[in-house]
């Protein structure tokens, strides 16, 4: 599975693009690339998390729970917040409203994926709290690269999507290299 593969439907853009992560998540995975056993861990959509400061549950976009047998019960969540604007970068307040929704349900990671970044005070913020950030196009997926310490912010393509883009140049399968005719 490659970013930007989805089912066409009628769905809104926000929700293709969460549909999107979802099945890159899963496949990722499956393929071994997140360094979790895929017998032990699951990818859930939209599935809900209870909040006791709300009384009810918090419903999260993307999560994957990782389980170590014989526990039912998981030991790690991972949330995945995905925000698909068109014309504006991710901000801050948008980052500190998942961490407050993150502390509402326990012990978590977060990450928070987009389409054209996230503004200075949001990677600021993200930093401090160890949220992931991934920055995702047409072209390329970037995981934003947060030191833990004082220092430079870095950015790492860690995929490349295949096929062809709008400037005409093709990738090929593997996802890394150019293809050369």
């Amino acid at each position: 599975m490659k970013w930007g593969d989805t089912m066409e439907s009628a769905k809104a853009p926000w929700q293709n693009f969460e549909e999107e992560i979802f099945h890159t998540i899963q496949s990722w995975l499956d393929e071994g690339s997140l360094s979790l056993d895929p017998k032990h861990a699951k990818v859930f959509k939209k599935k809900g998390y209870y909040s006791k400061d709300r009384g009810k549950d918090i419903i999260f976009d993307v999560s994957l729970e990782v389980f170590i047998p014989p526990h039912l019960d998981s030991w790690l969540i991972w949330l995945w917040e995905c925000k698909n604007y068109p014309d504006r970068k991710v901000g801050v307040d948008e980052v500190e409203e998942f961490y407050a929704k993150m502390g509402q349900i326990g012990s978590v990671k977060g990450t928070i994926v987009t389409r054209l970044g996230f503004d200075d005070e949001a990677t600021t913020f993200a930093k401090s709290k160890k949220i992931g950030l991934f920055v995702v196009n047409k072209r390329e997926v970037t995981r934003i690269c947060l030191p833990s310490e004082a220092g430079e912010t870095t950015y790492e393509v860690v995929d490349v999507i295949a096929g062809v883009f709008s400037d005409g140049e093709e990738y090929g399968e593997d996802r890394k290299r150019p293809l050369r005719g």
